[in-house]
C-alpha cells in the first residue's frame, strides 16, 4: 500500500477551498505559462478547520490500522513530492518491485498566494489554534508554499 498524505492539513484545506471556489482542480505542467484562475482571499471557519483536520487524522489512523499487516510506504506530499520528487519516485518503484524509469511531474501547484494572505482571517485562526495539535500547520504554512521546484 502506498499511503499519500499531506502533512500540513491547513494547506490541504486551503487548496480544496480554492479549487472549489475556482472550479479548477489541477493545472498541467504544459500550461505553466497560463495564469491559474486566482481566488480572492476568503475566510475559514475555525469549526470547519478543526473538523477537517480531525477527520483526516482519523482517516490516517484508520488506514494504518486497516493495513497494518501489509507493507506500506508513506509518501508525504510536501517533503517527498514537492521537494524530492525523483528520489521519491525511485523509492516507489523499488517498493512495488518495478523497474525504475525517469518520471517527471505532470501537474504544477496552482496556489501561488501565501496562506497568510489567501485566508483573510489567518491571524485569528492562528490565535484560535494556538496550543492545540493544529498550531504547527500555521507555523509553516507560508514556508511550504515555495517548496515545489
Amino acid at each position: 500500500m502506498i499511503h499519500l498524505i499531506r502533512r500540513n492539513l491547513l494547506l490541504s484545506l486551503i487548496s480544496q477551498e480554492g479549487a472549489e471556489r475556482s472550479n479548477n482542480w489541477y493545472q498541467l505542467i504544459e500550461e505553466k505559462g497560463k495564469a491559474a484562475k486566482s481566488v480572492p482571499p476568503f475566510e475559514l471557519d475555525p469549526a470547519l478547520c478543526a473538523e477537517y483536520c480531525g477527520r483526516l487524522i482519523r482517516w490516517r489512523l484508520w488506514a494504518k490500522e486497516m493495513f497494518a499487516q501489509n507493507p506500506m510506504l508513506t509518501v508525504e506530499y510536501e517533503e517527498h513530492l514537492c521537494r524530492n520528487f525523483s528520489p521519491t519516485t525511485r523509492k516507489v518503484f523499488d517498493f512495488i518491485g518495478a523497474i525504475p524509469w525517469i518520471v517527471r511531474p505532470g501537474l504544477i501547484k496552482q496556489q501561488a498566494t501565501p496562506a497568510s494572505k489567501q485566508v483573510s482571517n489567518f491571524t485569528d485562526l492562528e490565535k484560535h489554534f494556538k496550543d492545540t495539535p493544529y498550531a504547527e500547520f500555521f507555523e509553516t504554512a507560508d514556508d511550504i508554499l515555495n517548496a515545489h521546484g
